[in-house]
């Protein structure tokens, strides 16, 4: 039994912790958002135990410690073959459109990298469905094994190197290659020679397989591809849950996001230190500049809002490399407060290059908090004169485009609610973004603040509040409490024209005033043409055709009789204003974008071609779905047609409804409670490591509670069903508000909150399963138990995915909503 309960507790915790670097190398090499792919891939080799399991189940319990040897050696080997295959599948998901092949290439990640986890699939199994009335407190091992697995896992993103992060999974897993000799060789001898060597062979060679190799597509390949010509090299570096951070010194290292194309050549942006986190750059950092060297900063596009403001106290959200405090102090602020969560990137800004920035964050009037920026703004309402918040085209997640799967709950109404609130009478709330081609993330930005304008100060304060101004490609857009004044109208309008900036929209205009510009643009051209005999005609817009996409959407929101509801339904994306229930800012296809692509493209025989990049990753979560369910019915299939004879006649039908319940009602808490916990703290591989060793643990102590009711399984069942339907509607209602209520706490306290409210749901969930197993092992049903097992890893490869779609379509309130029904109808199929 103790040698059992090792072997399981060690094999989950590796597996665990396998998933979550998974998750993180992800996010480093590659793409974050599709850190659900990654739990998706575990189910998959769970699932294809479980067909293992079921084909092979007497055989496999008739010897077994020597299987259970053998698969912990097999996980070993697999391990490595995964990580050496991930380096070399060419799976670029932004080609989805254009390359048929990536859809090969998801097939062979899922097969690849789901190798490790059907050898601990099997080993947990084998375990499970021979332990008998033994079940529970072996399946209370597995889920403990597995949580602290997470948690070890989650402190080692402080601790090691990210290239060190896979040789951790095998160390984990060494116990349980012990334990599983011991098992089948009490004294040294020939098995543990092959043990030992497995052992030192996977560790030797690990540690060159993790060097990192980051896409192609990443900001950190196309810096160091010129390293012969820029002399590019990193030159510092910093880990932590919240990204990888790298800095890079090159002479093409120089940042100015909205730079003005009028401005004089005396304004170019000085050469910096570039900052990327996980791959992608996300600023420069700022070092002392020269009097020279900081004309720049006045032809900037963010320049514009200080020309309204007279020495105005600010908070930046997002700390950057301290550009933005750079440009506050520039203008004359005398006050700066710049407020991050990722206390490695503020540490590196504020401490370690302090002397390099000028202690740019250690004078008396500016300072660095470690802090969400959101939560800061909720504490300090009517405190600032401007707040700023900048919508980077990386975080530390991923490259833009794989924003579409991420949470950002930056641009929610609710966030944007608190940055109104936290300004003074006359303050301003600027938020910046790119400008796509077409308009879509730019114009839901517009839509999310004019809903929250109207929602907090009325429709003819939002009215006179809001104003556009975007260069060629960055937008920002202005909200000020109490209105735009006339005078600070026309002073915005005069600056925008002297640096070559457009006002798409202000309090007044009327479309006349687009028609104008454009007329005003013609000339211009014609002039060019006279002048220098270049013909640009063809990319003229003739006036009376004029269009301003960021007018239209205001002008509808704030005038028309249905709130722009029309404007919006319309338009051929999703540019609806998003919420914390849905927050996925980036996702905006609907029916008919590619329509519309198609009918827009320069070469409509090859329009995939112009499939901007941040489209590519819903068309992906739709393929990976629909091969998820082409696993999932191979899992399912393979074994009731192998096993149909040693399969009962009777019950295999109601066995699978209820273990497919189980598996979809823990995928769909599992997936809600990670993307809630992102809000708190940030990070999609740092909730789910807190996420999943929480529900692991507590359903560990559910499962081995549940032995209590081994004789009355059904009681037990009952007991735990209603409990779930009572706290999904609990964490429905309360869990948000808790989670908003406590931002403010300290790093180790987010830890205990999210691990303790886990708890009382993953302490119910842990009870069906082995209610179940124990009912149908006790009563002779060995097969079914097998069957069982299978069915849940198919089921739940399918589950994660489809609650990533249910969210993304309704948001977490609706799959949150399902758990309680999804639960009732596993109650009344129950097996006997």
């Amino acid at each position: 039994m103790r040698k059992l309960a090792v072997i399981i507790a060690f094999t989950a915790m590796s597996l665990l912790a396998l998933e979550v670097v998974w998750m993180r190398l992800f996010a480093i090499e590659s793409f974050s958002s599709f850190g659900y792919m990654i739990l998706s891939v575990a189910l998959l080799g769970f699932g294809v135990g479980g067909v293992l399991m079921t084909m092979f189940s007497k055989a496999f319990a008739a010897r077994r410690e020597h299987w259970l040897y053998l698969f912990a050696l097999g996980y070993l080997a697999s391990t490595l073959i995964s990580i050496a295959s991930s380096k070399v599948i060419p799976f670029v998901p932004q080609n989805i459109i254009q390359d048929p092949t990536q859809f090969l290439y998801i097939g062979l990640f899922y097969i690849t990298l789901c190798l490790p986890f059907v050898f601990g699939s099997l080993t947990i199994g084998l375990i499970l469905t021979t332990a008998g009335k033994q079940v529970g407190k072996l399946y209370f091992a597995d889920l403990v094994g597995s949580g602290l697995g997470g948690i070890l896992v989650l402190l080692s993103f402080y601790w090691l190197h990210p290239r060190f992060l896979p040789l951790l999974v095998v160390i984990l897993h060494l116990p349980a290659l012990v334990g599983a000799s011991l098992a089948a060789q009490p004294r040294f001898g020939a098995r543990w020679a092959v043990a030992l060597a497995a052992a030192l062979i996977t560790c030797t060679l690990m540690l060159p397989l993790g060097k990192l190799n980051f896409s192609e597509f990443k900001g950190i390949s196309y810096s160091m591809a010129s390293a012969e010509v820029t002399g590019a090299k990193v030159v510092d570096e910093a880990w932590g849950p919240l990204g990888y951070v790298q800095l890079v010194s090159s002479k093409s290292e120089r940042t100015a996001p909205a730079l003005s194309t009028q401005a004089p050549l005396e304004a170019m942006p000085p050469v910096q230190k570039g900052l990327y986190i996980d791959g992608s750059k996300v600023a420069s950092l700022s070092r002392t500049l020269s009097d020279e060297e900081d004309n720049y900063l006045d032809w900037l596009l963010g320049s514009l809002p200080y020309a309204l403001t007279d020495e105005p106290e600010v908070l930046l959200v997002g700390i950057g490399g301290g550009e933005g405090v750079t440009q506050a102090l520039h203008h004359s602020a005398s006050k700066v407060i710049a407020a991050d969560i990722n206390s490695v990137l503020t540490r590196l800004v504020a401490d370690k290059y302090a002397d390099e920035n000028g202690k740019l964050l250690r004078r008396d009037n500016t300072s660095a908090v470690v802090a969400d920026g959101r939560d800061f703004a909720a504490r300090h309402p009517e405190q600032f004169d401007m707040v700023q918040v900048s919508f980077l085209d990386a975080s530390g997640l991923s490259f833009p485009g794989a924003k579409t799967m991420s949470e950002n709950y930056l641009y929610t109404v609710e966030s944007v609610t608190h940055f109104l609130q936290a300004l003074r009478p006359g303050g301003i709330l600027v938020l910046s973004t790119r400008v796509n081609e077409p308009p879509r993330g730019s114009l839901r930005l517009a839509s999310t603040l004019a809903h929250t304008a109207i929602r907090q100060w009325g429709i003819e304060e939002a009215r006179e509040s809001l104003v556009y101004i975007r260069s060629e490609f960055h937008g920002m857009a202005l909200a000020r409490r109490g209105g735009f004044k006339t005078d600070a109208v026309e002073l915005l309008l005069s600056e925008a024209y002297f640096k070559g900036f457009t006002v798409s929209y202000h309090p007044g205009m009327k479309r006349e005033a687009i028609e104008d510009r454009a007329r005003e643009e013609q000339a211009f051209w014609e002039e060019f043409k006279e002048t220098e005999g270049v013909d640009l005609s063809a990319f003229d817009t003739a006036a009376e055709n004029v269009q301003d996409p960021f007018f239209d959407c205001l002008q509808a929101l704030l005038f028309d009789e249905d709130g722009g509801d029309s404007y919006l339904d319309a338009y051929p994306f999703d540019i609806t204003p998003t919420f914390d229930d849905r927050p996925y800012f980036s996702a905006m296809l609907k029916s008919g974008s590619f329509d519309f692509i198609k009918k827009n493209a320069y070469d409509p025989d090859h329009w995939t071609r112009e499939v901007p990049p941040d489209m590519w990753a819903q068309p992906v979560v739709i393929a990976t779905m629909l091969q998820a369910a082409l696993f999932a019915l191979l899992i399912m299939g393979v074994p009731l047609i192998a096993a149909r004879k040693r399969l009962p006649r009777r019950g295999k039908a109601k066995n699978f409804v209820y273990f497919s319940c189980l598996a979809v009602g823990f995928m769909f808490v599992e997936m809600v409670l990670i993307q809630k916990f992102t809000l708190f703290v940030a990070a999609p591989a740092y909730a789910a490591a807190l996420v999943l060793s929480g529900m692991l643990v507590f359903s560990g102590i559910g499962a081995a509670f549940s032995t209590r009711f081994v004789d009355t399984p059904r009681k037990g069942m009952l007991m735990a069903v209603v409990a779930i339907v009572v706290l999904a509607v609990v964490y429905n209602l309360a869990l948000t508000p808790l989670l908003l209520a406590c931002m403010s706490w300290s790093e180790p306290m987010k830890v205990l909150l999210a691990l303790a409210a886990t708890g009382p749901v993953a302490f119910f969930l842990g009870h069906p399963f082995p209610l179940a197993l124990s009912s149908l092992s006790t009563s002779g049903q060995q097969s079914l138990t097998a069957w069982g097992w299978a069915v849940n890893g198919a089921v739940s490869v399918l589950g994660i995915v489809l609650a990533q779609v249910l969210a993304m379509q309704f948001g977490f309130s609706v799959v949150l909503w399902s758990v309680g029904a999804i639960y009732l109808l596993a109650l009344v199929t129950f097996p006997d």
